[in-house]
């Protein structure tokens, strides 16, 4: 699949099927690109953070989404132990 109707990092959104995918995810340029062919409709690929973000972000990025899951490991088993006391009905004033 070529792309010369839009510049790099950009593609061509008529390369794509206009009704399938996550159309509303698509991020398309709402002004003419430099090097951009008259009436092309320019759009960056998906997953656009590989193109956003650099790749200190990305790696952040992954080792948030294992922190959060470490999390709700944690969480979970917090709940599902029952408690021997407690603490806020023990305190006397």
């Amino acid at each position: 699949m070529t792309n010369l109707t839009c510049p790099t990092p950009f593609l061509d959104a008529s390369l794509y099927p206009p009704n399938q995918g996550y159309v509303g995810g698509r991020l398309c340029a709402t002004v003419p690109l430099p090097g951009q062919v008259a009436g092309a409709h320019c759009c960056l690929p998906c997953p656009l953070q590989d193109w956003v973000l650099n790749e200190t972000s990305l790696n952040a990025l992954h080792v948030n989404d294992i922190m959060n899951i470490i999390g709700v490991v944690v969480g979970a088993f917090t709940l599902t132990v029952q408690p021997r006391a407690y603490f806020v009905t023990n305190i006397s004033l």
